[in-house]
């Protein structure tokens, strides 16, 4: 039976306080998932069927907080939206 598509998390909060650190994606079949700055530029791009992302680009840095825009090819469907925004924040909320 197949499941209904699962949401993306549209904010996570990579501090290292434990909690929402890490913006994560699971299917049973390969994803790519492309994230975008403001100004159009790939900041971070992976392929996986287990995608666990800390919030730094490809060299390391960490990425600004703020929105950044992603695509991602789902071929199992596994979510419901193949595009749109996440955030980016840090603060800390203890």
């Amino acid at each position: 039976e197949a499941q209904a598509p699962k949401e993306i998390p549209n904010i996570f909060t990579p501090n290292d306080d434990g909690v929402n650190d890490y913006f994560e994606l699971e299917s049973t079949s390969e994803l790519t998932l492309m994230v975008f700055s403001r100004n159009g530029g790939v900041v971070y791009q992976v392929e996986a069927k287990h995608i666990k992302w800390d919030g730094k680009d490809e060299r390391g840095n960490e990425l600004a907080d703020g929105v950044y825009f992603f695509v991602l090819k789902d071929p199992a469907k596994t979510y419901n939206t193949e595009k749109g925004f996440l955030y980016i924040s840090r603060i800390s909320v203890k």
